[in-house]
């Protein structure tokens, strides 16, 4: 994907009239509505409120492939911000590979709430990438088997 393939003036007047283009890292910056807790933009389309980056990239590039379901902002191609919608500066990816790539809050936490360390033999990572403690598991476990016997 190039910068020359995308066009504001590809996108209906409603949606390009809401982006402002920065002119340093060349993001498409959504102006309006945001989720208010993460950035991202929001945008009322086809009936449903989506994010902004998602309706940009359907519309300028296609449909999300089912199989890699996140769009991450890629910093490497210069994206700095939640709010870009620059599909030059999107990729397709599984949760996994967003939460590798570091854009999930959760894939930078070092413990578990109960203050276990996710090391590698304490940490169980399931197939969508989420995570979960074993010493915590275990823990369960027992209290289970501890309230059945009494």
């Amino acid at each position: 994907m190039t910068a020359q393939t995308f066009r504001l003036d590809d996108l209906p007047a409603r949606i390009a009239t809401r982006i402002e283009v920065d002119p340093v890292t060349g993001c498409w910056l959504w102006t309006r509505a945001n989720d208010g807790k993460e950035g991202y933009g929001r945008v009322f389309w086809q009936g449903r409120l989506l994010a902004t980056h998602r309706v940009v990239y359907m519309i300028l590039v296609g449909p999300i492939p089912p199989d890699l379901p996140f769009l991450d902002h890629v910093k490497d191609r210069g994206c700095r911000y939640k709010n870009c919608c620059w599909p030059a500066h999107l990729e397709p990816v599984t949760n996994r590979e967003n939460g590798r790539r570091g854009h999930n809050a959760n894939a930078a936490k070092t413990h578990c709430p109960a203050k276990h360390k996710y090391t590698p033999a304490n940490t169980y990572t399931y197939p969508d990438g989420r995570r979960a403690c074993r010493a915590c598991a275990y823990d369960r476990r027992h209290r289970a088997l501890e309230t059945a016997n009494a």
